[in-house]
């Protein structure tokens, strides 16, 4: 079952027999032109069903297809013409490859929220890293600070401690001096008269 081309302008419903249809919509002013180049067609399929079933309804009004024995309605450029098995497959490989592409969309928005959540992580084990390494450098430095205080206070003891036991032992010998100062004096004294008033024969 063909449709002619000049089924369209005749205005007579074509009859089709057949139990798989499809829709072959014209995009060309001129049917007969687009009939003759397949270039100005462009083939979508609308339904299928078994012999004396009913497909589905073109969205569109003055489109229908009845299967068994029925009419074909034309109207606005559109015809509805049996099912060809070299268009259904090239349907079918369109449909193949759209949900290719459609897959491979995914794959690739899948793939970027993942280097996403992959990056953020990073940054946010980063930031966590840097706040561990700032806070480990501030206790260091306040042990370290700590600890030259307490050595400083510790130096600084052991001075003032110095220095007393060097004013006790100096005022130690001082008395020790004095003692001995007073002790030997009065031999010093009368050494020395003893020198003054002796005289030479």
């Amino acid at each position: 079952p063909h449709l002619p081309a000049s089924g369209r302008g005749s205005g007579r419903p074509v009859v089709c027999s057949s139990s798989l249809f499809v829709e072959v919509v014209v995009h060309l002013a001129d049917p007969l032109a687009a009939a003759a180049d397949s270039r100005g067609i462009s083939v979508a399929t609308r339904g299928i069903a078994a012999a004396g079933g009913r497909p589905p309804r073109d969205p569109r009004p003055g489109h229908r297809v009845v299967v068994g024995g029925a009419r074909a309605q034309i109207g606005s450029g559109r015809i509805s013409h049996p099912l060809d098995p070299s268009l259904v497959r090239l349907e079918m490989d369109s449909n193949r490859r759209q949900g290719g592409i459609q897959l491979l969309l995914a794959a690739e928005q899948e793939a970027q929220h993942i280097v996403n959540a992959a990056r953020n992580a990073k940054m946010a084990r980063l930031k966590q890293a840097k706040e561990e390494a700032e806070k480990e450098i501030a206790e260091f430095r306040a042990h370290m600070e700590a600890e030259f205080q307490r050595k400083v206070a510790e130096s600084s003891g052991d001075s003032g401690s110095n220095v007393k036991r060097l004013d006790q032992e100096t005022e130690a010998k001082i008395q020790h001096l004095k003692s001995e100062a007073e002790r030997i004096s009065h031999g010093v004294v009368h050494m020395l008269l003893d020198h003054v008033t002796a005289t030479k024969n």
